[in-house]
């Protein structure tokens, strides 16, 4: 088969970007032609393309990110590109609201539902602001229109896409995000885990919390900062890692007097996974959240997860089994925080189990899934169907 895959970014920088970047190394050892449509494109996937298109070659950052010109731009020129010339791009997977037209569109979300979330609870901001509609408007003429199968990352999703557009069930198909469980490995090594300590000034009694997001809001930062400040405690410390703009955040710790406590990373591109090994617990108190990869990654690396009951989450993380759930609450969080910090046999349990759970999503699992649809939608496009 001949795939493209299109998306803004094909790396590893974010969730939706390490999806691409893994399905292509996939279903290229399945022995198929891939190209790509994209902004950006690791180093590490070019030699494995057939073909690839840049649209506005790596300016998915700056003024065309943030006055939110860039992700309809894309789209459009995307959509015109898949147009224009179907039969040289073959079977088209769009990641997201990428492209108008696609054979294939893997749904990360439904922005149309959070979008109606959001009206419901007057968050005027988000309500406002035009590029949220015009991705409505993506995902309908996708999902109505283009797609010859949507793929859900969660029961939810598939359910909010059933509910928004009013799909039938059976075009959409659920495969859950995969994770590549040699990158993600428990633990033991403390090698890395003390030097990227040593790096922060953390010493390696410390108990340290990871916090990985790149929309701060949403997944809840605010809460998981005062939770810190709460359990003052001298020997624990925050991590956040993640692309958002941190400045309120930094004023707010540094209100709270645990400016030295909490230590801003950034986006993390490369080494990821050690961070995760540096931590001893994962925090995520989102209010939506489609699957939850970072959760999943933490999980693999044999780390125990706090998170929100919510999106897919809820559906691979079992209270008190291989995780715990919690509220959007400084004391909910405070609560579960101080739990594992006093028992560290529970928390190599919850670790431990955790790892199980993640060994049920490894890439050659997942990637096989996506594989199978791409056939079954191969034959629909040989039958004109």
């Amino acid at each position: 088969m001949d795939i493209t895959h299109i998306y803004k970014r094909i790396d590893c920088s974010g969730g939706i970007e390490r999806v691409a970047f893994h399905l292509i190394n996939k279903m290229k050892e399945d022995g198929n032609n891939i190209n790509a449509i994209s902004s950006h494109i690791s180093p590490q996937i070019i030699p494995l393309l057939k073909r690839r298109a840049f649209i506005l070659k790596d300016r998915d950052k700056g003024w065309l990110k943030s006055t939110g010109l860039f992700y309809p731009m894309f789209c459009i020129q995307a959509t015109k590109m898949v147009k224009s010339c179907r039969d040289k791009w073959g079977l088209t997977v769009s990641h997201g609201t990428s492209s108008f037209l696609a054979d294939v569109v893997v749904a990360h979300s439904c922005h149309g539902y959070s979008l109606k979330q959001r009206w419901k609870a007057g968050k005027k901001r988000f309500i406002l602001n035009p590029l949220n509609y015009f991705l409505c408007l993506t995902e309908m003429c996708q999902y109505k229109k283009g797609a010859k199968r949507i793929v859900a990352v969660s029961q939810s999703t598939k359910a909010e896409i059933c509910e928004t557009y009013n799909i039938p069930e059976e075009k959409i198909k659920v495969i859950p995000n995969g994770i590549e469980l040699n990158e993600f490995s428990d633990r033991k090594d403390g090698t890395i885990r003390s030097k990227i300590r040593a790096k922060y000034g953390i010493n390696n009694n410390a108990f340290v919390v990871i916090f990985a997001a790149n929309e701060f809001e949403r997944k809840g930062l605010a809460f998981l900062i005062y939770a810190i400040a709460r359990l003052n405690k001298e020997d624990i410390f925050l991590f956040v890692i993640g692309g958002d703009n941190a400045a309120p955040y930094k004023e707010m710790t540094a209100g709270l007097g645990i400016d030295k406590k909490v230590i801003f990373t950034g986006r993390i591109y490369k080494g990821m996974s050690g961070f995760y090994k540096a931590g001893d617990v994962f925090v995520l108190p989102v209010d939506y959240e489609p699957f939850g990869l970072v959760c999943m990654e933490a999980m693999a690396s044999g780390l125990p997860v706090l998170a929100t009951r919510v999106g897919g989450i809820k559906e691979y993380m079992v209270d008190g089994a291989n995780g715990f759930f919690i509220d959007r609450n400084a004391d909910s969080i405070v609560n579960r925080i101080e739990l594992l910090y006093n028992d560290y046999r529970l928390r190599t349990e919850i670790g431990q189990n955790g790892r199980l759970t993640a060994q049920k999503y490894s890439w050659d699992k997942i990637g096989q899934m996506y594989i199978d649809v791409c056939r079954e939608v191969e034959e629909m496009r040989q039958q004109n169907i």
